[in-house]
């Protein structure tokens, strides 16, 4: 008997992906995977936004995730597009 429990990844969307996703989301995964994974994930999932999400950042409520940061448990992250600013 197999009770493996699938990861829970809940993501939620600012500023332009917002718009364009218009949806918060939860994503289901059966093994641990990197910021870089579920990256690559929401560009198939999502092709109208792959320009936007190329460059957004991800984080938890504390702090920024680097590509190679790895999801091994239900998390909630935050998917911040690029900005500009002066």
């Amino acid at each position: 008997m197999n009770t493996k429990q699938q990861i829970k990844v809940e993501l939620e969307f600012f500023a332009i992906l917002k718009d364009i996703l218009n949806e918060n989301l939860s994503l289901y995964f059966d093994n641990p995977l990197t910021i870089g994974d579920l990256k690559k994930n929401l560009i198939e999932k999502f092709p109208q936004a792959e320009e936007i999400l190329r460059f957004s950042r991800f984080s938890t409520e504390d702090k920024i995730l680097e590509e190679n940061t790895k999801i091994e448990k239900n998390q909630k992250i935050y998917v911040l597009p690029p900005s500009s600013g002066g």
